[in-house]
């Protein structure tokens, strides 16, 4: 397990980390307008993802890890994905308006990605390394744009994210051994349609998250805009490596002890997050985004609190698929996405600060936390996590006395928070160590 998760760690982390320094100097080197076209662009990527996905590939992730013959359901999968992009394509057409929009015309390669099948299959490290890609490309694009001072910076962005899929593509149907190219057909849509329901799950984590920014603007400045999308982008990335983490499991959390363990690790990194930028704030933005972003340390640090609720109970939206409790699953989702959105225009009355959409955000993780304790409802799946969330807090309550005494400076930040999970991750090496699968 440990050996799986390192690799994975290495693959995610270094391509997020990646796409962060690029954003930073993305930041102080472009003005306001460009840096938040890119956040349109990469918001409405996230977005075209999201469409393509709607229900039918949690369903499929499930029946594929679930049955041995899973080729079938595979291809059936594809031609439904591929339909279904022919229809969103024309919103390819709002790009003569705004040319955020032009990530539309990439759609149908979204759809021809069969990477959700290698987490299904239980090969994560592969779809790890997919992914590792298609940041590495795009953004070193992106920093290319930034180097030789080339706007607008999102055309960069949108040419690497078309080369990482053609490649990436191809490279997945010979990993494994299906076809590339699928025949669209309405029989197959039919199932597409007939999982959207569920699609309504995966639209609510992405506005969760990026998809604030396609509210924000009607109530927010650019500026604020710009703040809020580098962090709401750390904070997807965060999101996006635990879920990753959770795919790589997905078959062995049938069983409650994985589910707990899972979220165990979740929980730690969650902690090590939150103790960055609670007890570290200066360094750790400055480290991340540079001087300029200091003053909105409040920003950042609820989003970190968002991160550490919404890992508190994470391995209930994959049990809640694999328990087939699709209804309330959808319900709870759908209920935190509208809250946290009729949340921003509300607190934008208050503060045009980013502070505002962090507070809306929040307002969601909240709702999303309690609805997932309620579909477990089961207390005694409850109280581990939360004597574990206790433990991991004492710990940061030692790193706080540290950092009281010597300052927040970037070497202390990070010998504690390295420290922190080490320790964490020694003492807990037996329970992490005693499940043992195949990447």
């Amino acid at each position: 397990m440990i050996k799986r998760l390192v690799i994975i760690g290495i693959y995610t982390g270094l391509a997020q980390l990646f796409s962060v320094f690029v954003l930073k100097e993305a930041s102080s080197s472009v003005d306001v307008n460009d840096l938040a076209q890119l956040a349109q662009m990469d918001s409405l990527y996230q977005l075209a993802l999201t469409l393509i996905a709607g229900g039918l590939q949690a369903a499929a992730m499930r029946n594929i890890a679930l049955e041995k013959n899973w080729k079938p359901e595979y291809e059936k999968t594809q031609s439904a994905r591929l339909t279904a992009s022919f229809l969103f394509l024309p919103l390819c057409f709002v790009g003569f308006i705004n040319p955020a929009y032009n990530i539309f015309l990439l759609i149908p390669l979204f759809a021809l990605s069969g990477d959700y099948a290698l987490y299904a299959v239980g090969r994560p490290v592969l779809g790890a390394a997919i992914a590792f890609l298609r940041v590495l490309i795009p953004y070193a694009l992106v920093l290319t744009a930034v180097l030789f001072n080339k706007q607008p910076i999102s055309n960069f962005l949108l040419i690497g994210v078309a080369i990482s899929y053609i490649v990436s593509n191809i490279y997945i149907s010979y990993r494994l051994k299906v076809k590339y190219w699928v025949s669209p057909g309405w029989s197959h849509f039919q199932t597409y349609i007939a999982t959207l329901p569920l699609g309504f799950v995966n639209l609510s984590f992405y506005i969760l998250g990026l998809g604030m920014l396609v509210v924000a603007p009607l109530f927010y400045p650019e500026p604020t805009i710009a703040v809020a999308f580098l962090g709401l982008k750390l904070y997807v990335i965060y999101k996006g490596i635990l879920r990753i983490i959770h795919q790589a499991f997905i078959k062995e959390m049938i069983h409650d002890d994985v589910c707990l363990k899972i979220d165990q690790l979740s929980i730690i990194a969650a902690t090590a997050f939150l103790g960055a930028f609670i007890i570290f704030p200066a360094s750790s933005i400055r480290l991340l985004f540079g001087e300029t972003f200091s003053e909105h340390q409040l920003f950042f640090q609820l989003l970190a609190i968002g991160a550490l609720v919404y890992s508190f109970l994470l391995s209930g939206t994959t049990r809640a698929l694999l328990d087939r409790k699709d209804r309330a699953y959808i319900r709870i989702s759908v209920a935190a996405a509208a809250i946290a959105l009729i949340a921003l225009p509300i607190a934008s009355t208050i503060t045009k600060l980013p502070e505002a959409i962090a507070w809306s955000l929040l307002c969601g993780e909240l709702l999303f936390a309690i609805g997932l304790a309620t579909i477990m409802n089961r207390p005694k799946l409850i109280l581990p996590r939360l004597f574990f969330l206790l433990q991991c807090l004492l710990f940061l309550a030692l790193i706080f006395l540290i950092r009281w005494q010597l300052g927040d400076l970037l070497s202390i930040n990070i010998a504690c928070i390295v420290s922190f999970v080490g320790i964490l991750l020694f003492l807990h090496r037996k329970k992490f160590m005693s499940l043992s699968t195949n990447a």
